[in-house]
């Protein structure tokens, strides 16, 4: 079996689901051949010789300056997309035919659809929203960039998740449940790493995020899994440390006494299904972010605030935090909900 999954590089949510859908991909299938097309960088992705990672930093994505959206740099970011978009069509219509796979997968660019329409193959979408959507609560009067993206999407359907709009341009659509932005596989083991004393994972990937440094915390270790040490805490773990040690990421989550996080669909989904604690730093005016907010609001042991106020109480926070059992689990159906009898990746 060979497969071509698309995977958007704006932020690691995209990438982070769809790492736990390609884990379980080959456990079904052991001898599939995965190409992932992607600005994700290939340290992201499982270390398994059925997944090559191919390049690709065409994909249409919001433009981030200084930790938040450049609305300016982003329409105009929108607007080159569209005018490419039929070379990039034929271009990936042409890799796919070469590639011949059985199975599309597109979270959640456009083009791949309409490529796939060319090749004669089939389309999968799979995400919480859908381009055309978040561009028109930016740019509604950006009409004909709005309906280019729609025609593309009409060409394939949706596997629609959680934490995100009613509203898409597919025919057809069935819905699916949490798809966890990662399973944690050794949280005893991180904890035995993390050692004594308290701590506060730290999953932004940029200090800009913050507008300033962490705050000294007496008590806690500040903790963070980049390939360099961004927040110069000194308790960065490298991707290459985290193999070594036989963790991962989200082991590193579900061991921390409190996660530090913005409202993402990767962090949102995990901090839920694995009930961990968290000071969530509110975002600007994402048309996203509400859907994902929305179940924080009234969780225990959940705070959201502001950069400045994060910045100003942080450790006020973590203290409070810690002091709280952890929230109540929800349960992740989004993977048998794919591959359990009748699931669209169920491919006997």
């Amino acid at each position: 079996m060979k497969a071509v999954w698309y995977v958007s590089s704006h932020g690691l949510g995209h990438a982070a689901r769809q790492r736990e859908v390609l884990r379980e991909l080959l456990l079904h299938r052991p001898g599939a051949e995965v190409t992932v097309v992607t600005g994700v960088p290939r340290w992201f992705w499982p270390r398994n010789p059925g997944i090559s990672v191919r390049a690709w930093n065409e994909m249409l994505k919001p433009v981030d300056s200084e930790g938040s959206m450049d609305r300016q740099a982003t329409r105009q970011a929108l607007i080159r997309y569209c005018r490419r978009a039929p070379g990039l069509v034929e271009e990936e219509a042409a890799f796919l035919r070469e590639t011949g796979p059985d199975l599309v997968v597109s979270d959640i660019d456009p083009v791949p659809f309409a490529a796939c329409g060319r090749a004669g193959i089939h389309c999968l979408g799979m995400a919480n929203f859908t381009w055309d959507w978040i561009f028109s609560r930016l740019y509604p009067e950006m009409e004909r960039e709005l309906d280019l993206l729609r025609r593309m999407y009409a060409e394939g359907s949706y596997l629609q998740l959680p934490f995100g709009p009613s509203e898409h341009p597919f025919a057809r659509c069935t819905e699916v449940g949490i798809l966890p932005g990662g399973i944690p596989r050794n949280a005893d083991r991180a904890r035995e790493v993390l050692g004594p004393g308290r701590a506060c994972m730290v999953s932004l990937r940029d200090p800009a995020r913050l507008g300033g440094e962490l705050p000294a915390a007496p008590g806690w270790r500040y903790l963070s899994a980049l390939p360099e040490d961004r927040f110069g805490t000194g308790g960065n773990i490298t991707p290459e440390e985290l193999e070594e040690l036989g963790i991962g990421f989200a082991d590193l989550v579900a061991a921390s006494d409190v996660v530090l996080m913005k409202p993402g669909y990767g962090m949102i989904s995990l901090i839920t299904t694995q009930g961990c604690r968290a000071v969530v730093l509110q975002r600007g005016s994402f048309p996203e972010v509400p859907f994902l907010t929305e179940p924080l609001r009234g969780r225990p042991a959940t705070i959201l605030a502001g950069r400045e106020e994060i910045l100003r109480n942080l450790p006020r926070m973590l203290e409070e935090l810690a002091e709280k059992p952890r929230p109540e689990k929800t349960e992740a159906t989004g993977l048998t909900d794919l591959f359990g009898d009748g699931g669209m990746l169920n491919l006997k």
